[in-house]
């Protein structure tokens, strides 16, 4: 029978993301997860974050979702996942 830890009332599947971006990107910002993932996605910046073009917010997306399948992937190699919410 497989094991699957509970998640506490001050836990989240997502505890841990935002250092687990900054460790993964190699530097910090004052910016929160969301801009540690367009960091990443732009590595050379982006003009407007409320004004990205559909190309730009499409890879933004798309990384988002890659940076999550690792970051969970990861957890759950760990042993550290919390049950589904």
């Amino acid at each position: 029978m497989q094991h699957t830890p509970t998640v506490t009332a001050t836990q989240t599947p997502l505890d841990g993301f935002h250092e687990w971006l900054v460790t993964r990107r190699g530097r910090h910002c004052s910016h929160s997860w969301p801009g540690q993932v367009l960091h990443i996605a732009f590595p050379h910046g982006w003009e407007n974050i409320r004004d990205l073009p559909p190309e730009d917010e499409q890879r933004a997306i798309e990384v988002l979702f890659e940076l999550l399948d690792a970051f969970l992937a990861e957890r759950e190699a760990e042993g550290n996942t919390p049950a589904s919410v």
